[in-house]
C-alpha cells in the first residue's frame, strides 16, 4: 500500500469516528457545538472536492472553503 493510500484510509477512519460522535450529541443540549462540528465536516468535504478538481485539472464550483 502506498503512503497516499494509507493516509486516505486513515482519514476515512477518522471521519467515521467523527460522524459517530456527531450522531451521539444531543442536538438540543449542545446545538452550537453540534453545528460547529457539522460546519467543520462540511469544510473538510469542500476542501477535498477542491483538491480533487485541482488534481484532475478541472474547475470547481466553490468560491470558498465552506458553503453558506
Amino acid at each position: 500500500m502506498s503512503l497516499l493510500q494509507s493516509l486516505f484510509r486513515q482519514k476515512a477512519a477518522i471521519n467515521q469516528e467523527f460522524f459517530d460522535v456527531i450522531g451521539q450529541i444531543d442536538a438540543e443540549a449542545h446545538a452550537a457545538e453540534r453545528h460547529a462540528m457539522i460546519r467543520l465536516m462540511n469544510h473538510i468535504h469542500v476542501v477535498d472536492r477542491i483538491f480533487a478538481a485541482h488534481l484532475r485539472g478541472e474547475p470547481h464550483a466553490y468560491a470558498a472553503t465552506n458553503t453558506p
